[in-house]
């Protein structure tokens, strides 16, 4: 690979990692929703993560949900998605559609697999992160009281 081309491959990633509100990758558009930075620094507390900075999370604008009745998007590998954690750029994509509270959103969730990655574990069946009662419905109730 030429130098070109890895310049060009690290600029594209950056901006993908670095992408904010307005911008779209896969065609998918963020929005900035202030409430919802606040609950995921809710979320990350309630997680007791003292070591680790939150990952960043994007939130997918409702213009972008087409698929799961309009509470989720086609990822790259043509599944519905409400969320989804990346662990090699630290980020959680949510989806935020239009009046759902925050803590009906797969925030907690997505953090959860954060949470799971951090401590060396790979939650990719779900054991820890989709239990009737466990971590995450524990902490959307506390988002429910809260926000």
């Amino acid at each position: 690979m030429t130098r070109v081309a890895q310049a060009l491959l690290l600029l594209a990633l950056g901006l993908w990692i670095l992408c904010g509100p307005g911008c779209r990758v896969d065609g998918v558009e963020y929005v900035a929703w202030p409430e919802g930075d606040r609950a995921a620094d809710f979320v990350w507390t309630y997680y007791d993560v003292r070591t680790r900075a939150r990952p960043a999370v994007r939130w997918v604008a409702p213009a972008s949900l087409d698929c799961g009745g309009g509470n989720g998007w086609v990822d790259a590998y043509e599944r519905c998605v409400a969320g989804m954690f990346r662990s090699d750029t630290w980020t959680a994509d949510v989806a935020h559609p239009d009046g759902v509270h925050v803590a009906d959103t797969a925030l907690a969730h997505e953090l959860c697999h954060a949470l799971t990655d951090w401590h060396g574990y790979v939650d990719a069946g779900h054991a820890v992160c989709y239990q009737g009662g466990g971590l995450v419905q524990q902490v959307q109730a506390e988002l429910r009281r809260a926000f």
